[in-house]
């Protein structure tokens, strides 16, 4: 098993606060009649009306900082 890496904060250093704008991928499943998995993701591909559920988060990732001084501590 892998160490887990652990980010530190620098105490020696005046501490903000900062507004960081973040991005989410979501995803969700559909159920598509198909004879084959290719072709299953051929006609999700051609975007017919499916009903979705299962929705989740597949990605989060920072986009950028914001600079605002109004949020700062």
């Amino acid at each position: 098993m892998a160490d887990k890496l652990v980010m530190q904060i620098d105490v020696t250093s005046e501490i903000k606060t900062y507004k960081v704008l973040m991005s989410e991928v979501c995803g969700y499943y559909i159920d598509v009649p198909a004879s084959s998995p290719e072709e299953a993701l051929k006609f999700a591909k051609v975007g017919k009306f499916y009903e979705t559920y299962g929705k989740k988060i597949v990605d989060r990732e920072p986009v950028e900082v914001v600079e605002d001084e109004a949020n700062e501590t």
